[in-house]
């Protein structure tokens, strides 16, 4: 767990005149020292096919998850979150210990709750590291960057509005945002804003179409977009029969819309809501990465990415929609 890399600098070579050698690494989650440990599971996560890895690990709650003293339980640090597992819900533990039931007892953990720090137990009982990954953090688009976005309170939003929608690759969430133009004010630049609506970031998929439906209801906005080569595909035709029109997005647009929204941000003339009120976008810039589309092309990576990254993913298809769309917009369109 605090094998650093120097160590497997001086050992790794001595296999090199071993026949189809193999190095094995097993530990419980690694620390912030954890240097070596935390290069390989990124690795894997990445897929490189060198590599095998397994691990039995729960997806835990972040620092931007809603907490609330009164509904919320003290064993679960009053987290009221549904998209992130429980630390203290016997599925949460059997997600992490397939022993559960067999050699290890329900008993047995629940002591181990009881009797260790918060840390502890999720470190060695639920898979949870605190990983060196800061050096990875924010790859594609700078903390710097994206914080000098931040705009708490960009006002309400004007038309032309334009939504996306977009879902987790293993289908167990999915995200709608909305993008819209701020004007300048007093001397400022004129900022895209995207966010994401009340209540359209949630576990499943099966709200997604009605709350969509809402939204078009309310705002009738400029357009929809909905990647057609992704896991918000299955998406489409329900929509379409809801009576949205949707921009279907290829890969290519998918490429473009990171262009443009990485562009966007790093000119600062992007605005969110900031770290405070939308933590679940903060968090998925942070932790995104990146797949390469066609000649050099890049775009976000559902997949290779450690967390759910939908908000970002929708946001950025958001914004390429009503770059697309204010050219040719109507606003007489809009009233109704």
């Amino acid at each position: 767990m605090i094998l650093s890399d120097e160590q497997v600098g001086a050992s790794m070579p001595t296999m090199s005149a071993v026949p189809n050698p193999q190095m094995i690494y097993t530990a419980s989650a690694g620390y912030k020292d954890s240097i070596q440990l935390g290069s390989v599971r990124r690795r894997v996560i990445r897929k490189d096919p060198t590599l095998m890895g397994a691990e039995w690990s729960i997806s835990p709650h972040t620092d931007g998850c809603p907490r609330d003293e009164l509904n919320g339980r003290s064993t679960n640090g009053y987290v009221t979150c549904s998209l992130h597992d429980d630390r203290d819900d016997p599925r949460s533990w059997a997600r992490a210990n397939p022993a559960l039931g067999t050699r290890i007892t329900f008993r047995h953990v629940a002591q181990e709750m009881a009797s260790m720090s918060t840390v502890t137990f999720d470190r060695e009982r639920l898979g949870v590291g605190d990983w060196p990954t800061e050096d990875e953090a924010w790859s594609v688009i700078s903390k710097e960057h994206w914080e000098a976005c931040s705009m708490p309170d960009p006002g309400g939003a004007t038309r032309p509005v334009v939504f996306a929608v977009d879902v987790d690759p293993d289908m167990l969430s999915a995200s709608i945002a909305a993008a819209w133009y701020r004007p300048g004010l007093d001397g400022e630049i004129e900022r895209a804003v995207i966010e994401i609506p009340q209540g359209c970031h949630r576990d499943g998929v099966a709200w997604a179409i009605p709350r969509l439906i809402e939204l078009h209801r309310k705002w009738r906005p400029a357009g929809v977009a909905i990647p057609r080569n992704g896991p918000a595909a299955g998406l489409i035709d329900d929509a379409e029969k809801a009576g949205i029109e949707v921009m279907k997005m290829s890969s290519a647009d998918e490429a473009a819309a990171f262009s443009l929204i990485v562009t966007t941000a790093r000119n600062k003339a992007l605005a969110h809501l900031g770290q405070e009120n939308a933590p679940g976008m903060w968090h998925a810039v942070a932790r995104a990465e990146t797949r390469d589309v066609g000649d050099g092309g890049h775009a976000w990576s559902r997949r290779d990415s450690e967390s759910d990254i939908t908000p970002i993913t929708a946001g950025t298809d958001a914004l390429w929609g009503l770059n697309r769309k204010r050219r040719n917009y109507d606003p007489l369109k809009s009233i109704g």
